[in-house]
């Protein structure tokens, strides 16, 4: 049973692993990185593909400005809110 199974399982965790390991080259080199060729054989739809990718990428990228733009802010009144030390 365990050999029928096995092949199903490296191919999953192949995938995750290839799918982490583009999400830090990602982050790390950013969109530009990505042969544009390898973008056209992306298939293209409503719900997936390179336009659906584009969406969620500019939407997490919202989310974090907001997140840091609030952080910045409170750091900021934070720092002058502290006494001064000697």
């Amino acid at each position: 049973m365990i050999w029928a199974v096995a092949p199903l399982l490296a191919v999953a965790l192949l995938t995750t692993v290839a799918a982490m390991a583009g999400s830090l080259v990602g982050a790390f080199a950013g969109a530009g990185a990505i042969p544009p060729a390898l973008l056209a054989k992306l298939e293209n739809g409503p719900a997936k593909g390179r336009t659906h990718i584009q969406d969620l990428a500019d939407r997490l990228y919202t989310q974090f400005e907001r997140i840091r733009g609030r952080l910045n802010r409170t750091s900021e009144g934070a720092a002058e809110n502290q006494e001064p030390s000697d």
